[in-house]
């Protein structure tokens, strides 16, 4: 496979944008439930940074671990 990922790289940088992701909603979940006690609230707040996490690992994901880009990440 010329200019492919391997099997290695793929997993390493997969398993990265899903700490990056998991981590912070995880976090937002356990922390609001355990200051409010209200499971839908902190579900509500998980959800958001959940989407915040998603944002931010696709701009990292642009910006480092794609081969060939640019450095402005167009």
């Amino acid at each position: 496979m010329a200019g492919g990922m391997g099997t290695r790289e793929l997993l390493y940088k997969g398993s990265v944008l899903g700490a990056m992701i998991t981590g912070p909603s995880l976090a937002a979940f356990a922390a609001v439930w355990a200051y409010s006690g209200d499971m839908a609230v902190a579900a509500v707040a998980a959800a958001a940074a959940h989407v915040g996490a998603l944002v931010v690992a696709f701009r990292f994901a642009r910006r480092f671990l794609v081969r060939g880009a640019p450095p402005g990440g167009r």
